[in-house]
C-alpha cells in the first residue's frame, strides 16, 4: 500500500486533515475507532448564531476590562499608594485586594458540560514537543518575552529622569495598556487571514521599531508617547497569535491537544515574564562605572548614552527575536 495515500470519504474526496502512514494494521485501528476521532469537549459548544456572538461580545468585555480599565486606572492607583505609603503596603494591600475582588465571582461561573458517558476520552501525546515547529514557535516566544515588560516595569522611571512627574509616567505605562487592547484586537483578525509567522513578524518588527527608533532617541515627552503607543500597539498583541501557533503546531501530530499545545506557549511567555526581573537588573548593572550608571541620566541625552542603554537595546533586540519563526520558515526548518 502507499505510505502516502490519503483517506477517501464514501462520495470519494480524499480528506488530508491528517498524513499518516497507511498500514493494514492502522487501517484497521482506524475504522475500529472511528465514533471516537472526533474531540471530545466538556465546553458549551457554540453556532453562528445568537449566542456565538454574545459569546464573542463577552470575551471582549473581559478584555476590555482587563486590559483596558484595568490597565489605563491600576498604575495611577499603583501611584498613589506608592506617594502615600510605603512599596510594602502598597504589595500587601494589592496582594489581599485581587482574591478579594475575584473570588466572589466564582459562583457565578457556570459549571462544565458532563461528558457523555458513552464518549470515550481519547489519548492525549505530547510528540508534538519534538517536533521543530513547535520549538520555532517556543523559542521565539520565550525571547520576545524576555523583553516585553522592560518598558513597562522602567517607563515611569525613566519618565522622571527626564524632569517628568509620576503622573506622566503612569500615564506612559496607561497608554501602552490601551494600545495593548487593540493590538490584541488586530493582531487575532490578521492571524485569522495571514500566516501565523507572518503576523509573528509584523509584531516583532513594529515593535522593535518603537524601542530603537522612538525609546532610544526620547528626550521629550512626545518621545515616549507615540513609543508607548507604538509598542502597545504592536507588542501588546503579541499573545494572539497563540492560537494560530496552536493549530499549526497540531496539524501534523495525531492526537496532540490543543489546550495542553497553547498553555505549554503560555508556559513559555511566563518564563520570560519571570526571567526579565532579575535580567533588566543586571542590564542596569553593566552601567554602574559608567557615568550614569544605574539608570543615571543627562538631561538632553539619548537614551542610548543613559544607564538605561542596555535595557533599550535588549528590549528591541528581544522584540525582533518574536519574528524568528518567519525566518525559519522561509528556509524550509517549519
Amino acid at each position: 500500500m502507499d505510505p502516502t495515500a490519503t483517506h477517501s470519504s464514501p462520495t470519494g474526496n480524499a480528506s488530508t486533515d491528517h498524513e499518516i502512514e497507511l498500514t493494514p494494521r492502522n487501517v484497521a485501528n482506524e475504522r475500529d475507532s472511528q465514533p471516537d476521532e472526533i474531540e471530545q469537549t466538556n465546553l458549551p459548544q457554540a453556532d453562528g448564531g445568537k449566542d456565538a456572538y454574545l459569546f464573542l461580545c463577552g470575551c471582549f468585555m473581559a478584555e476590555a476590562m482587563c486590559w483596558g480599565v484595568a490597565g489605563a486606572t491600576v498604575p495611577f492607583i499603583l501611584n498613589w499608594s506608592l506617594t502615600k505609603y510605603s512599596y510594602r503596603i502598597t504589595l500587601r494591600s494589592w496582594a489581599i485586594l485581587i482574591p478579594v475582588l475575584t473570588l466572589p465571582l466564582l459562583p457565578f461561573l457556570k459549571p462544565r458540560i458532563p461528558l457523555s458517558k458513552s464518549a470515550q476520552p481519547r489519548q492525549i501525546s505530547y510528540r508534538f514537543t519534538l517536533t521543530p515547529t513547535f520549538w520555532l514557535y517556543q523559542i521565539p516566544n520565550i525571547l520576545e518575552g524576555l523583553g516585553y515588560f522592560i518598558p513597562t516595569i522602567y517607563l515611569s522611571t525613566y519618565a522622571q529622569q527626564l524632569g517628568l512627574s509620576r503622573t506622566i509616567g503612569s500615564l506612559l505605562i496607561a497608554l501602552v495598556n490601551i494600545a495593548a487592547v487593540f493590538s490584541q484586537l488586530g493582531l487575532g483578525y490578521l492571524v485569522d487571514r495571514l500566516p501565523v509567522s507572518t503576523v509573528m513578524l509584523i509584531s516583532a518588527l513594529g515593535s522593535s521599531v518603537a524601542a530603537f527608533a522612538f525609546w532610544g532617541t526620547a528626550t521629550s515627552l512626545p518621545m515616549l508617547v507615540v513609543f508607548a503607543l507604538m509598542y502597545g500597539a504592536f507588542a501588546g498583541g503579541f499573545t494572539s497569535t497563540f492560537i494560530g501557533m496552536t493549530k499549526e503546531t497540531i496539524v501534523n501530530t495525531v492526537g496532540a491537544d490543543s489546550g495542553t499545545v497553547f498553555a505549554l506557549f503560555c508556559v513559555g511567555r511566563g518564563i520570560g515574564a519571570v526571567a526579565s526581573g532579575p535580567l533588566s537588573e543586571g542590564l542596569l548593572a553593566l552601567n554602574e562605572d559608567s557615568k550614569y550608571g544605574n539608570g543615571g541620566f543627562a538631561l538632553g541625552s539619548l537614551g542610548y548614552a543613559t544607564g538605561y542603554g542596555a535595557l533599550i537595546v535588549f528590549t528591541g533586540i528581544s522584540a525582533l527575536c518574536g519574528g524568528l519563526s518567519f525566518v525559519g520558515k522561509r528556509v524550509k526548518v517549519l
